[in-house]
Order: structure tokens, then C-alpha cells, then sequence
């Protein structure tokens, strides 16, 4: 550096404990003021890792206090003297499996049958249970919260809802005759037509039972208030 230079350059590195230039040195030895400052940043850095070492080592952590560790693992004996391909494998992939099977608590996808074998029977506080044409299951809503424009309504005028009973026997099953309505003949008649429930391609494949029963449930009692009022 020149020899009027007087900036600060390097107190910093001074006050650290570093050797510094200042500028009157011989040129031609500077190769030893790069060696200084390397060994001073090798001293540093050795330093700071003999540090970190030292406080890894003195480190004790519990499993127990380990937070959001897995909760399922492979059985011990499984684990044990196992190679890739014999159990090891095998309990990974059933592990594995069950995880994706787990529906969460926010909801999930079943693309299969369901089935509950132990399912324990309604006793109290229970309601319809409905299956939507997309899948969701939704349960039976029969407070006016959930409704709008109310009113009431002759049963009369809902028009002819007794449709023609049928019997058949299902496709998949035990082949058993079967009694019932059929939802393409519903959606044939102008009456009829608002009790079918359609698949998402607007194919007919199913009734609305219950709204179908209440609306021939209200006619019938309609038909006998009349008759025993003689009209």
C-alpha cells in the first residue's frame, strides 16, 4: 500500500490478536503475511470445531424426548438377523401398507368396500346416514337451519307418486327375489321424477325413499281424513 495511506483497514483483525501490515514491510516477503493470515484463520477454525465438537458430545437426548417420531414400526423378530428380500422387506411393505390405509383425522379417500363388523348399534342421538352420488357421507338434516323457502304444500298436488311395484333379482348377489321400485320408471313420470337420485353421468341409479314414503304417507292420510270426514 502506499506510505501515506492511513485508512482503517485491519484494526479489526488487529484488536482480534492478528498480526497486521502497515504498509512498510518488504514487498518481496509478502508471501509471509498470506501464511500468517492462514494460519491465523486454521487456529480460528480449529478452534470453533473443537467447540462444537465438545458440545455435541455433551449431548443426551432421550428418546422420550424426541417430538413427532414415528409410531409405527416394523416388529422386532422381523428385524432381527433379516436380509433385503426376507422379512425386513416384508414388514417394511406391510407397514408401509397400513400407513396407507389410515384415513386422517381431516378426511381421506376409501377406494374400496367399507365394512364394519363391530359397528355398535344406535341407541341414542342417531339420524339417517346418506351416501352422496360423489362418495361423501353425510348424515340425515332435518332442522330448518340447514333449509330455506319453507312452505307447506297439499299433498294432492304432488299428483300421482305410486309408482308400480316390480320384482327382480340383483345382478351381483345371492340371486334372491327382491320387491321395489325401479328409478328409470320414476324418472319416466313428471311425479315421480323428483325422488330419483342420479350418478354423476345423470344416469338414474337410485330413490330418495324416505322423501318418496313421507309424500305417499301425507296423500294416504289426506285420503282418509276425507273419507272419514265423508267427503
Amino acid at each position: 500500500m502506499p506510505e501515506t495511506y492511513t485508512g482503517t483497514e485491519g484494526t479489526t483483525a488487529l484488536a482480534d490478536g492478528m498480526t497486521i501490515l502497515d504498509g512498510t514491510e518488504d514487498r518481496r516477503t509478502g508471501w509471509l503475511g498470506l501464511n500468517k493470515t492462514r494460519d491465523y484463520i486454521a487456529t480460528k477454525v480449529a478452534a470453533l470445531r473443537s467447540y462444537v465438537d465438545d458440545k455435541f458430545a455433551a449431548l443426551n437426548l432421550s428418546w422420550g424426548a424426541i417430538t413427532g417420531k414415528p409410531t409405527l414400526f416394523p416388529s422386532r423378530s422381523d428385524m432381527v438377523t433379516r436380509t433385503v428380500g426376507g422379512n425386513v422387506e416384508t414388514a417394511l411393505n406391510d407397514t408401509y401398507a397400513l400407513a396407507q390405509s389410515k384415513i386422517g383425522t381431516t378426511g381421506g379417500t376409501i377406494s374400496g368396500s367399507l365394512y364394519l363388523p363391530n359397528a355398535s348399534p344406535a341407541t341414542s342421538g342417531y339420524t339417517v346416514c346418506y351416501l352422496n352420488t360423489d362418495g361423501r357421507v353425510s348424515r340425515g338434516a332435518s332442522s330448518e337451519r340447514y333449509k330455506k323457502y319453507i312452505s307447506t304444500i297439499d299433498p294432492a298436488a304432488l299428483g300421482d307418486v305410486w309408482p308400480d311395484l316390480h320384482r327382480f333379482q340383483m345382478r351381483q348377489g345371492d340371486h334372491e327375489w327382491k320387491y321395489g321400485y325401479i328409478a328409470e320408471r320414476l324418472a319416466e313420470s313428471d311425479d315421480l321424477r323428483a325422488f330419483v337420485v342420479y350418478d354423476a353421468e345423470g344416469r338414474p341409479d337410485s330413490i330418495d325413499f324416505i322423501a318418496l314414503l313421507m309424500v305417499q304417507n301425507a296423500q294416504l292420510a289426506q285420503r282418509v281424513t276425507n273419507l272419514e270426514g265423508g267427503a
